[in-house]
């Protein structure tokens, strides 16, 4: 079969290299996937530079989450799913840039018959990382909080969360096109950062609404002008690293506002999170996957067009998600 493997850690394109190997068997426990859908993810960029906390080792096939056919299963749950559609993670073995992959059977999630491949195979990043920032929000009871790259796909869908629940939300971006974006989808306080005004307005809305919780997958300086800007006892959920640099908040934060800086990703949450609340959000995203959580697609590629298909993804994350379709020649 043909896969893209990780060659390297230059980074992008040139970390990878379309090759044929051999197709996988399934060890107990796990299904072979003959792959329909995989999206190129901003985890995904990170393996590629062995910046992320699960790695790819050379050789192994690149690409985290996918969907697509239950083909073959070794042991009675595995047997279970062959010929059902699912989403899936893919197993620390493989990866899901390939016409087929293997992974475990718990890894999987059944797709309702209304959700397409595309939109499934996207559904265990983005839209169910949006569901869980914006549960603890809720659950945390923050009276506000703040969403920073709130123009990207998650970002966006954060946003439309946050309405739905009617949570107040200020929405960080970049560039008066982005605050139309944001305004398009009904959100009312929006912020340019690169406004030279921004953070004496962010700490002004900030103090309005009483936010005290900012989301961030940015990272840099950034980070420490959210802190600055959040009610004392303020807290940045750091969850993602686009700025690729350093983060720090001031001594006069941490020692008189008592702010602090957290991690999340979705393997700590998988890790602290029993089987049934992880199936409940599962299924929860599923039905919001043709509302609030939609993903934009903005091209669907073939495997071998993967140097144009990550150029085109790192240069524009907030322009849409960028498909791999294994099975057929990318056309649509």
């Amino acid at each position: 079969m043909r896969a893209l493997v990780v060659k390297g850690y230059r980074g992008g394109a040139d970390s990878l290299e379309l090759v044929d190997v051999p197709e996988p068997a399934p060890e107990p426990g796990e299904v072979v996937i003959r792959v329909a859908a995989s999206p190129v993810n901003p985890n995904d960029l990170l393996v590629l530079r062995d910046a992320y906390e699960v790695k790819k080792p050379i050789g192994t096939v690149a690409g985290f989450e996918g969907s697509g056919e239950v083909i073959a299963g070794s042991g009675f749950f595995a047997r279970a799913l062959v010929g059902r559609r699912v989403a899936f993670i893919a197993s620390e073995r493989s990866g899901t840039w390939a016409e087929l992959a293997v992974t475990g059977a718990m890894q999987c999630v059944p797709l309702r018959k209304d959700v397409s491949d595309e939109q499934g195979s996207m559904m265990l990043t983005n839209p169910l990382t949006a569901l869980v920032l914006v549960s603890r929000v809720r659950r945390e009871k923050h009276r506000a909080f703040v969403s920073a790259a709130a123009a990207g796909a998650l970002g966006q869908m954060i946003a439309r969360l946050a309405l739905a629940e009617d949570i107040p939300c200020i929405h960080v971006v970049r560039g008066a096109t982005q605050v139309e974006t944001m305004r398009a989808l009904g959100a009312t306080h929006v912020l340019d950062s690169s406004d030279p005004a921004f953070d004496e307005k962010l700490a002004e809305v900030c103090e309005r609404l009483g936010a005290t919780l900012a989301l961030d997958p940015v990272g840099g300086e950034l980070t420490g002008r959210l802190a600055r800007a959040l009610l004392r006892g303020g807290t940045v959920r750091l969850y993602g690293n686009l700025s690729k640099a350093p983060c720090a908040l001031s001594v006069e934060d941490i020692l008189f506002g008592r702010k602090r800086i957290e991690g999340f990703t979705m393997y700590q949450w998988l890790e602290t999170t029993s089987r049934p609340s992880q199936f409940a959000s599962v299924m929860r995203v599923q039905k919001s996957l043709g509302g609030p959580l939609a993903t934009n697609v903005r091209s669907r590629v073939k495997l071998e067009d993967y140097a144009t298909a990550l150029g085109d993804y790192e240069r524009a994350m907030s322009a849409g998600k960028i498909v791999f379709l294994p099975q057929t020649d990318g056309a649509r």
